[in-house]
């Protein structure tokens, strides 16, 4: 575990928990309200490849990391737990959990670098068009979607998928661990490939053309910042916290990167690294379609490009070269 101490915390502010589960690490910082970093913990978990092109997680590990960083950055930062006032979870999108009617997990993880799925992706694209999905979600149908994992997990694991419950996100999964909410927030489903992005809604158009019932997906309601739930006893005594903290919906980790790194004006660029290369890029929201008069309003939003492999900084520094020059 990666650990890091910031300076001594103000012992008048409040306190603030944020937590990222990502493709292979949870990150957890420890801030005060002034914004003070005061502590910082990274836990690994491993990514399952058991067949060639696979890799899954045990969702279960990111619960544990979430756990085991909270607790940890509390320890380096010697802060009484009570002064804590919310926490929130941000995550990786793609990745699905079926749970049962207790809330458990019924099979692995497919991770979004997994790569099994690609007759899924075929068979998504022959049905409903490539263009037309990407008008209606906003994105590129590709293996390693949610839905193409859905999918695939209903083809071949028949009995999982009837016993599931919900299907949830792995941001979804860890609020249902610490709050037992059933919820997403409108950002998660963003790489799912069942969104309709203008409408802000689960599509029923494409769940319904390959029958995802849509009453097993988490209803999208409160937006990131707002309070899901509050932690429970079980939970708070996992993490080291006090029972009924608020707990803030939290959402997807590009968008929540590009809003910590302050690029929320249409145009404006975030740069990230991690196990995918990107860069988010502000821009306007797509609106739903009608049939009267458009009005010109300032709606935002967040366009993401991703590099993988070996040379994705290169190519990360040559895209960002080329809309430099474009733009000139």
């Amino acid at each position: 575990m990666t650990r890091g101490r910031g300076p001594v915390a103000d012992p008048e502010l409040p306190l603030l928990l944020g937590c990222d589960v990502g493709t292979s690490a949870v990150k957890t910082v420890l801030l005060d309200s002034g914004g003070t970093l005061l502590a910082r913990r990274i836990a690994e978990h491993p990514m399952r490849h058991p067949r060639p092109d696979w890799a899954e997680n045990d969702p279960d590990d990111w619960y544990r990391g979430v756990a085991t960083t909270v607790r940890g950055a509390l320890a380096d930062a010697a802060v009484d737990p009570a002064r804590v006032v919310a926490l929130s979870v941000v995550a990786q999108r793609e990745p699905v959990v079926l749970v049962d009617g207790r809330g458990a997990p019924l099979t692995p993880s497919i991770s979004w670098t997994d790569r099994r799925t690609a007759d899924e992706a075929r068979i998504v694209i022959e049905r409903l068009g490539r263009e037309w999905l990407i008008e209606t979600t906003g994105t590129t149908p590709i293996p390693g979607t949610s839905l193409t994992h859905l999918l695939w997990l209903r083809r071949h694991q028949p009995d999982a998928w009837r016993r599931a419950r919900h299907i949830l996100a792995a941001k979804d999964y860890i609020v249902w661990r610490l709050t037992g909410a059933i919820a997403t927030d409108p950002s998660t489903p963003g790489r799912s490939l069942m969104l309709d992005l203008r409408r802000g809604e689960w599509s029923h158009d494409i769940c319904c053309a390959f029958e995802i019932d849509i009453e097993r997906l988490a209803p999208i309601r409160e937006r990131p910042w707002e309070v899901v739930g509050t932690l429970s006893a079980g939970a708070a005594q996992a993490l080291g916290l006090p029972t009924a903290l608020p707990i803030a919906m939290g959402g997807a980790d590009d968008a929540a990167a590009a809003l910590g790194a302050g690029a929320i004006e249409v145009g404006e660029i975030c740069v990230g690294g991690g196990t995918a290369a990107n860069w988010r890029e502000g821009a306007r929201r797509a609106r739903r379609r009608s049939a009267g008069p458009r009005r010109r309003r300032p709606a935002r939003g967040a366009r993401t490009l991703h590099f993988r492999g070996r040379d994705r900084e290169h190519g990360l520094v040559a895209a960002l070269a080329a809309r430099h020059a474009r733009h000139r």
